[in-house]
């Protein structure tokens, strides 16, 4: 009976170790897929922060060639108006001319 119960308690012990090692086991198994998710995370957060900063960049050049565009845009207008003045003042010194060639006539 002695061997019995002895052999029992070595059975017992021999399942409980080899839970315990299977549970040790698992347990990196578990570690090293939420490691891997982790890691493939990190990267898809690199590769938007990448293309989030690729458009930011995209978006700033664009907004400098409207604030270029907007510039040339006042510098044109700015131009057509002292044109316009120049034209107005042809106009005037055209009538006062005429004016003049009227009386001395």
């Amino acid at each position: 009976q002695r061997v019995t119960l002895l052999s029992i308690v070595l059975v017992t012990w021999v399942r409980r170790r080899k839970a315990m090692v299977l549970q040790g086991v698992f347990r990196q198994l578990r570690i090293a897929a939420l490691r891997d998710i982790l890691a493939q995370d990190r990267q898809l957060m690199t590769s938007k922060l990448t293309e989030t900063r690729n458009q930011r960049h995209q978006l700033l050049d664009e907004a400098r060639h409207v604030d270029e565009s907007l510039a040339d845009l006042g510098s044109a207008r700015a131009d057509q108006q002292r044109l316009a003045e120049v034209v107005g003042n042809m106009h005037r010194y055209h009538a006062g001319a005429d004016a003049v060639r009227q009386v001395v006539l």
